[in-house]
This record gives structure tokens, sequence and C-alpha cells, in this order.
């Protein structure tokens, strides 16, 4: 335990500094979610990157697609779509806001600042002349954008990266002049897309389009009989489908999502049916198996209040503290009756430190509470307050003691290897010795 906290403050300054420099950088080139995102609204995302392109010897950055039924729209995929490398651009959202759709999916707001025609945003900075916004980031990424979209990008060792339109529909990305990406469409008669070739880097993937019926919102219920063209799925050249996704039915290899066309809200995941319930005041999704078992989870951090589910099936309410510390202090814990009512198990109470100084229990077998001291921890019944155990410890962490009613253990540590156990009771003083890493199999008893 002597290291620990010394690794662990190291680790923490280490996460800082990485989060740091990922900001700094503006731009992570990482997925922007993982195939079922909880948004807050438990609804639909995808992302999926189709592998990485080579810009230069030293860099490689990778091509990700993102669909979302609620919204967005890709002049190249269709409507929910996203084609995060040809579909970056930068749009005004309000007065001194900039919304800047970076070309690995991901999103970053740029507000307006004192300085005219400049703007500042975490890790990039912009500078608006005329129709033009130039955005550039410490660690050396330059995106510039004309009437909004992506016009090129420069990378930290200097390749430039244009996105091309031909006339026919295609797309082409030239790394200083070469074609490193190229996105080909397939014509029908000259009047129906029916597929894009996406060639890069010797991957080849063919994009089908097809016709997906529009959502027509009404009051009374959704209307589907607007048609649109958009993408449908995706093969490599093995013939492998990435995905295929039919009116409200995503199906991801043999993993089938389907969402309200109302609410867009999931409610099939695979097998498991998804719904949205209230616990508590808090949003969680509740998953229901197929053999009618159920989890609960949700966190709300305005309201510091979490919900899980345990293995043996028992939702637990957890309230925090509303502290500013790094780590989450629970204050109080709950379990939520069939009836809906919530019954207190656990009660925490902490020193101005936040150092845990009482927790009070409630079970079956009674109410406890708990007394943590410098080196001794104390049981007492809740009701009588007469001691039911109490426990000891040395500088290292070690148990030393533990008494209970009449009878005391004491625990000496005569070397790694070897611990001396005294047994002192109304029939006398036992002693005897215990190999170090079967000691803890005998405090389980205790």
């Amino acid at each position: 335990m002597r290291y620990f906290f010394p690794l662990l403050f190291i680790t923490i300054v280490c996460w800082f500094l990485t989060v740091n420099m990922m900001w700094a950088c503006g731009i992570s080139w990482s997925l922007p979610s993982t195939p079922f995102a909880r948004d807050g609204n438990y609804q639909f995302r995808y992302w999926e990157s189709l592998g990485n392109i080579k810009v230069s010897e030293k860099l490689e950055i990778p091509l990700h697609i993102g669909f979302n039924p609620a919204g967005g729209y890709s002049p190249i995929l269709g409507r929910g779509w996203t084609f995060a490398l040809f579909d970056s651009r930068i749009e005004q959202i309000d007065d001194k806001t900039y919304l800047m759709k970076l070309p690995d999916g991901s999103e970053e707001e740029l507000e307006t600042t004192n300085k005219a025609g400049i703007l500042k945003g975490r890790g990039w900075i912009g500078e608006m002349k005329g129709q033009q916004i130039t955005c550039k980031a410490s660690c050396g990424w330059q995106m510039i954008f004309q009437k909004g979209l992506l016009q090129q990008m420069k990378s930290p060792d200097g390749v430039v990266l244009r996105p091309v339109l031909d006339g026919k529909g295609g797309r082409s990305l030239l790394a200083n002049g070469t074609s490193i990406v190229t996105l080909t469409p397939d014509w029908d008669a000259e009047t129906t897309l029916k597929y894009y070739r996406l060639n890069f880097g010797g991957e080849k993937y063919l994009l089908k389009m097809g016709m997906r019926p529009v959502l027509i919102k009404k009051k009374e219920k959704p209307d589907w009989r607007g048609q649109e063209e958009s993408l449908v799925s995706i093969r490599n050249s093995r013939g492998e489908r990435k995905f295929s996704i039919i009116e409200d039915q995503f199906r991801i290899d043999d993993r089938l999502y389907k969402w309200d066309n109302s609410s867009m809200k999931l409610i099939q995941d695979g097998t498991d049916k998804l719904s949205v319930v209230s616990v508590s005041g808090v949003q969680c999704l509740k998953r229901t198996l197929a053999d009618g078992r159920f989890t609960i989870e949700g966190r709300d951090l305005e309201k510091n209040t979490s919900v899980n589910t345990t293995n043996e099936g028992i939702v637990i309410i957890t309230e925090f503290l509303n502290t500013n510390i790094l780590f989450e202090k629970p204050k109080n814990v709950f379990h939520l009756n069939k009836d809906g009512s919530k019954e207190l198990k656990k009660r925490y109470f902490y020193d101005e430190n936040f150092n845990v100084t009482r927790i009070q229990e409630n079970d079956s077998k009674g109410s406890r509470i708990y007394i943590f001291g410098d080196q001794k921890v104390s049981c007492l019944d809740a009701v009588t307050n007469q001691t039911i155990w109490e426990k000891q410890f040395d500088d290292k962490k070690r148990i030393t003691k533990y008494a209970s009613g009449t009878k005391i253990y004491l625990f000496k540590y005569e070397n790694d290897n070897n611990v001396k156990m005294t047994v002192i009771d109304q029939h006398g003083t036992k002693e005897k010795y215990i190999a170090s890493e079967k000691l803890q199999s005998i405090l389980n008893l205790l």
C-alpha cells in the first residue's frame, strides 16, 4: 500500500495530461461513440471505422461513417447518415457560436472573441475572412472551410489533403495532389443511384443505396408514405456485410436494433426488449431479457444519482455527495421495492476531508453502524448501541486484533509467510501458526 497512492497520483496526472493533450490538438481521430450510444434519450447511434487511410509515411487517418435515425443528413449517403471525411463543415448556430463538424465525426464549438474575425474553441483557433474560415490546432492540424464546407486540411507533417467533387457525383481525397480515396457512383440508366464504390489503401467497399421510407411526423401517428434515397447496406470486397437497414431496423452482423418511430428511442437490442423508465426521477434504460429477467441502469449528473441492477436482479439507487472532488462519494444507497418505494440500505458519513467516518447499514439481519478510526473499525448494533465486533490494524493495514463477544483473536506477523494466531475465550488461550495466504479465508469465517 505504501506505493499505491504515489502510483495513483502519477496515473491521475498522466490521465489529465493525456486529456489535455487531446483537447489541445482538437481532433483525436477516434470513433465518436460505440454502436449503442447513450445520448441521454437512449436513441440509436451507430459509428464505424471502415479502415485507415495512409496519408504519409508517418500518418494514417480513419474513415468513419455514422448513422442517427433521429437526425442528420449526408449529401452522399442520405438522411440520417454522416460520411465524416466528406461531410465535414462549419456552421453558425447562434450569434456567438460556430459548430465545426470534423472529418473524424466529432464536433467542436468555437466562440466569437473580442477580436474581430477570431474564433476560439477547445483546442482550436479560427480566423474568418469573407466566406472562408481557417481553423488551426496547436498540434499542427489545419482546416480550411469555404462557404461552410471543408475545402482543405493540412496535417502536422505538412501533407495537404483536399476533398474533391467530380461532375458525376463522385468524391476523391487528394494528398499533395495524389488521389488516396475514391468514391465512385454507379447509376442505373443515369437516373437511379444504385451503388457507391469506395476504394482506399487496397480496401474496397460496395455501398448500396436504396429507397427508404421517410418519416413524416404527425401528432396522431408516424407517416411513412414518403420515399428517399439513402444508404441501406455496405459490403467489402470479400462479400462480408457490415450492416443492413430497413425502416426502423438496423442489423449489425447477427444483432438487430429497432427503435420507436415516434420517439426514436431504442426498443430492441438483439433479443433484448428496451424501454425508458423513470426511477426516483432518473431516466433509465430498462433491458428485458428473453427469459423475463431485466436490468435497469441510468445516471443523472444534476441529481448526483445513479441506478444499477445487481446480478441477483436487485435495483440499487445511489445518491452521491455534491462535490467537485475527483472520486465519487456515495451518500445514500437504496433498494427499489416491487411497489416502487425505496428502502434505505446504507448511509455514509464523512469528515471535512471526505474520509469515511461512519456507515449505517440495514438488512435482514438488522441495523448496524460501522465506525472507522485511525487503525480501528467497530461494528455496533444501531438499536442497542452494543459493540458486535471490533477490528484493529497495524501501520501496514494488516489486521492485528478481532474481538467479538467474549472471544478475541490476536495476529502477529512473524515474517512474510507465517502468522501467529492467538485465540482467547472463556476456555483459555490457544496459539497456532498459519500460512499468510490462508489468513483471509480464516478472517472470512469470523
